[in-house]
């Protein structure tokens, strides 16, 4: 803005050079004027200081980063096609620790295309140079050993991304071969289209493990989820899911692709997106501790609500197009790795410009004479309070003057009695107990039931464990959860419950076949609840006592079409003494 309006200047000077002096003169207060007005109104619309900040790898490299991560120290660790790096993140060139050593198991550490750090500060990367393995590091970040991917087909094993489990499994994202995991003790697992059939397809682009230690796999054809490997679940999001990220607050986020126009969904909120939309590759997310979400891609965008805004060399210092990896470091900090220049650092929340202070005129004024005003004394006022007398089923009102010597009584504060001894609680096991009466209480407190933990009262319902069928029957293969459920109806023979049944959400309405698959759901729901009811009866509970419904896929707990969590069996207490 600034050249354009020297040039500006400077061609209007050169326009007028040859007039008289009176007419330059005027001519020149016009122009300053025009420029004044001009940049009176351009410097509210100035763009917003530059927070980014550039860090060029050392060796000569061209800045290709493949592979991003933070440890709990801070330290950054990045892969590239040629090596693998130790940052600090400061300035100096010692902050940089180069792995080359040519007679050690440096030598692995080629073509990082994936970084994951464990709880304990260990690095985990995968490889793709001269064959496809995964590399263990100590804290520090000296070689442990490494784990060489089986080539049992004839497949690219390349590994696209890494995510650590609770139980220190590592679960792979390969570019054809599906979703490895390698154990603690080293030893290879595949699920792919052939072992999976919620799996719908062996190209896994992005992988990430929630707070519930839920696994979240992206293929090009949709997003699956698992809690351990067993079972899986499908989604109706169809499409290439380009990236995943997941934090501690159980939050998760991916990118959907169709028809090369990424969409954002956290929690199955899609964001909405105003105007054109140009961002068309996502690489990678990251969701920073305020929930704010940011994508990599060409150039860096902010998610926010229903709006967005992205960062490139148009309107920044960031003046990469092809940014690949993001990592959120201790202090807030975002740190964004590319293809084609180097690694930056985002500070969101820059320190707002230091204004100098405007100067200040000390005037003198004389200080007014501050009259004081003796409040003048008024009688007592009288507080009437009202006596209410009862003649005759007649209420009459009489006002009193209370006393005006009258104090307030002080009312002693109740007594604290000391808590009541712990009792130990089997919380497999349904047990009714009734709350602990509060001291000076009327009322007996309300009687609870807990079970696995947990209390319920009268009228709410729970979700009972350990209940599992087959799949699309009523055949139970766990009777745990109905074990417990039979003991503590012989325990407490006045208890009256509902059992209800929930399957599988029903399909979206405008689903051809919605009316027989939510009819097949519901009378799936009923005969497994008539089966639970069937078995308390041939245990000895009278069927009067148990009251069933079926609710199908109307009350699913999750917005998956299909999750596990949804298929389950509810308790409600309907008469409890």
């Amino acid at each position: 803005m600034q050249n354009y309006q020297c040039n500006k200047v400077e061609m209007m000077q050169k326009k007028y050079a040859f007039t008289s002096p009176i007419k330059w003169q005027i001519k020149r207060q016009i122009v300053l004027v025009y420029l004044s007005f001009w940049c009176f109104y351009c410097l509210p619309f100035a763009l917003p200081a530059q927070v980014f900040t550039r860090y060029q790898l050392p060796k000569g490299e061209m800045g290709e980063i493949l592979s991003l991560a933070i440890d709990q120290e801070g330290m950054k660790w990045i892969g590239t096609p040629t090596g693998f790096y130790g940052f600090t993140g400061d300035s100096l060139p010692s902050a940089w620790r180069y792995y080359d050593n040519p007679h050690s198991a440096d030598t692995l550490l080629r073509n990082i295309t994936a970084i994951a750090i464990d709880n304990a500060g260990n690095k985990w990367l995968a490889s793709d140079h001269d064959g496809v393995r995964l590399i263990h590091l100590d804290k520090k970040g000296n070689y442990v050993r490494h784990y060489d991917m089986p080539n049992m087909q004839n497949k690219n094993h390349s590994i696209r991304g890494i995510a650590i489990d609770k139980h220190h499994k590592k679960w792979l994202a390969t570019k054809e071969s599906g979703v490895w995991v390698v154990d603690k003790h080293g030893k290879w697992y595949n699920y792919d289209i052939t072992t999976v059939y919620e799996i719908p397809s062996n190209h896994i682009y992005s992988i990430g493990v929630d707070a519930q230690d839920v696994k979240w796999v992206g293929t090009d054809l949709g997003i699956v989820s698992t809690k351990d490997g067993s079972v899986w679940d499908l989604y109706d999001k169809n499409g290439l899911i380009t990236a995943i990220t997941t934090d501690a607050k159980d939050n998760i986020c991916f990118c959907l692709e169709k028809r090369s126009k990424p969409v954002v969904y956290c929690n199955n909120t899609l964001h909405k997106v105003k105007g054109r939309d140009e961002f068309t590759v996502v690489k990678d997310l990251l969701l920073d501790r305020k929930g704010t979400v940011w994508a990599a891609g060409n150039g860096l965008a902010k998610y926010e609500e229903e709006d967005r805004t992205i960062y490139d060399k148009n309107n920044s210092n960031f003046a990469s197009r092809n940014a690949t990896k993001l990592a959120l470091d201790k202090d807030d900090m975002i740190w964004i790795g590319t293809v084609d220049d180097g690694l930056y650092k985002l500070d969101p929340q820059p320190p707002p410009p230091v204004k100098k202070p405007d100067e200040v005129v000390v005037v003198k004024k004389e200080e007014p004479k501050v009259v004081v005003e003796v409040p003048k004394e008024e009688p007592p006022k009288v507080v009437l309070v009202e006596k209410i007398v009862l003649e005759s089923s007649n209420l009459v009102t009489i006002k009193k003057p209370l006393p005006i010597n009258a104090k307030k009584v002080a009312i002693p504060s109740k007594l604290r009695l000391p808590p009541p001894a712990p009792v130990r609680v089997n919380p497999l096991i349904l047990v009714l107990k009734p709350s602990p009466k509060k001291y000076m209480e009327e009322d007996p407190a309300p009687t609870v039931a807990v079970i696995q933990g947990q209390e319920v009262r009268k009228g709410t319902s729970i979700q009972l464990k350990g209940i599992l069928f087959k799949t699309n029957s009523d055949e139970l293969i766990s009777t745990e959860g109905v074990e417990q459920l039979l003991q503590f109806m012989k325990e407490n023979p006045n208890v009256e419950i509902e059992l209800s049944g929930h399957t599988d959400r029903n399909p979206e309405p405008n689903n051809p076949d919605y009316k027989a698959i939510c009819n097949q759901y519901l009378a799936l729901s009923q005969r497994r609840v008539d089966a639970v009811a069937l078995y308390l009866a041939g245990g000895g509970v009278k069927s009067s006592r148990i009251v069933t419904k079926a609710y199908g896929g109307s009350k699913p707990l999750v917005a998956s079409q299909f999750s596990e969590r949804n298929r389950r069996v509810e308790m409600r207490i309907l008469k409890m003494e």
